[in-house]
């Protein structure tokens, strides 16, 4: 998962002005939130990522013109156990909905970032993610707030048919979990290096 949130944001501390291969290393600060949001019938659930799994800094390669650029590779892997739901009962059930045992992992492959020249701070990225083996391609709102450490923030909501996910049901059935899960982040970014052309 580190990968994916550099590379989500890292153009962002970058102008966007060559069809070059270029690089830059960046990391991601403690003070940063990555979160899952899910509902019920009943009430609301939230489950955080262990952001000390983001902190590496990575080095990044890119091409692109102007505020369109395009990535190669660029494959993001998300340890579901990092997922904190808030307690033993609830975690369990976080994995079971994700059927963690089976398939540990959540990948994402940023594909593409674009923004407009009209408002500097809103970008779109195009993110491929694979959950349980299946695959969906999303287009994601990204906000950059460059005057406070590059200040990145959005969210994607998620429907968990897409990936032949059924939503469990507790309580002989009166409990049950809705179908989109709403994913979240609030990251802060270090520009650890010139950007290599």
């Amino acid at each position: 998962m580190k990968r994916l949130l550099v590379l989500l944001v890292s153009l962002t501390l970058l102008s966007f002005g060559s069809d070059t291969v270029n690089t830059v290393v960046v990391g991601i600060t403690s003070k940063s939130t990555l979160r899952i949001v899910g509902k019920t019938n009943v009430n609301t659930f939230t489950c955080d990522y262990d952001i000390a799994d983001l902190s590496d800094p990575h080095r990044i390669a890119y091409h692109g013109h102007g505020k369109h650029v395009k990535f190669d590779a660029a494959t993001l892997i998300l340890n579901n156990k990092n997922f904190d739901c808030g307690g033993k009962a609830i975690n369990k059930d976080f994995h079971k909905l994700l059927r963690t045992e089976e398939h540990p992992y959540i990948t994402l492959e940023l594909k593409k970032l674009d923004g407009d020249q009209a408002t500097p701070n809103d970008f779109t990225a195009t993110v491929e993610i694979e959950i349980v083996d299946k695959s969906n391609t999303y287009e994601i709102p990204v906000k950059v707030d460059k005057q406070a450490d590059y200040h990145v923030t959005g969210s994607l909501m998620v429907d968990l048919n897409d990936y032949g996910i059924e939503p469990p049901t507790k309580v002989m059935g009166m409990i049950k979990v809705k179908d989109e899960i709403d994913i979240q982040f609030d990251l802060y970014l270090q520009h650890l290096n010139k950007p290599n052309r």
